[in-house]
């Protein structure tokens, strides 16, 4: 049995793995590189994948709000008070406040309340808190999103026919929080997506462990877990969100079906799928791209084993 700088071999074979054919290390040159070139390529296939996926998506769920007639616009807003009314929500608190220009500072405060309650957000400086407010007030006075605040039970909906369709699913979301204990653990769970990005971090700048080289130790056995299945563990870190997402949909569209025309439902049920797929898509994104980005950081920063 031989004794090298990575520990003892059988056989009398000493494999040399991420060195060189000399016995050296990897350079410092070589784990930078592979870090920059692994860093590009999830960069490049996350944007690859997600950002048409997104776009595209987005740009059906906007055009078809903006292509429902007055009537069926008027029939939308009758049917989310009747839900607010009927399912319960309203007993709980729950209420539409709709989003204009006019309103703009209340939207603000109400999200700084909601970003001070979040446990991801709560610590994060004053300053950091009122921009994150300003900017998502924008969005939303913008018409380019909709939401349901858990804090003070608003469900903010921005005006015009373009995302009208959304309070029927965040509907469904103030159902998961005030209705589902299952859906209120996981709506908690959905800051587990920020664990992302130290599996990505982990993946790449720790190094392969040679063939027949077992991790030492509870923290490296955890880190060579975690580097060797970034991918899968990274889209475990959405399931909770696209879980509970899937359960607002489909709530979202029970409410639809029960309170609008069979046509104008299918609409609704079309909307939320288009709008679930931006989830699954950025998922299936960043797995991907953490599992490309790994491959070719460990292709530059180590060799194939060799028998010294």
């Amino acid at each position: 049995m031989k004794v090298s700088s990575y520990g003892f071999y059988p056989n009398g074979q000493d494999y040399v793995y991420g060195q060189a054919e000399n016995g050296k290390k990897p350079s410092k040159a070589a784990m930078l590189g592979g870090f920059l070139a692994g860093g590009m390529t999830y960069n490049v296939v996350n944007t690859s994948i997600k950002t048409p996926i997104v776009v595209r998506c987005m740009s059906k769920i906007k055009n078809m709000g903006n292509g429902l007639s007055n009537s069926e616009f008027e029939a939308i807003k009758d049917a989310a008070e009747k839900v607010i009314k009927t399912s319960g929500l309203k007993d709980k608190g729950v209420s539409i406040l709709k989003v204009t220009s006019q309103n703009k500072e209340e939207i603000e405060k109400l999200l700084k309340s909601e970003f001070r309650g979040n446990l991801v957000t709560r610590f994060l400086p004053k300053t950091i808190i009122e921009k994150l407010a300003k900017d998502n007030a924008s969005v939303f006075v913008e018409g380019k999103n909709a939401a349901y605040i858990f804090k003070n039970k608003k469900l903010l909906m921005p005006e015009g026919k373009g995302l009208s369709w959304a309070v029927f699913h965040e509907a469904g979301h103030a159902m998961n929080a005030n209705f589902s204990k299952v859906g209120r653990i996981l709506q908690k769970s959905r800051p587990l997506m920020l664990l992302a990005v130290p599996i990505a971090l982990i993946a790449l700048l720790k190094n392969k462990k040679p063939d027949g080289v077992k991790p030492e130790g509870t923290l490296d056995k955890t880190t060579t877990f975690i580097k060797e299945n970034a991918g899968k563990l990274t889209f475990a870190t959405f399931l909770p969100t696209l879980i509970e997402e899937g359960m607002a949909s489909i709530k979202g569209n029970k409410f639809a079906s029960k309170f609008l025309n069979p046509e104008l439902a299918k609409k609704v049920a079309k909307a939320n799928k288009m709008a679930y797929l931006t989830y699954l898509g950025t998922a299936v994104a960043a797995s991907v791209a953490i599992y490309a980005g790994k491959k070719v950081r460990d292709s530059i920063v180590h060799k194939k084993a060799v028998k010294a």
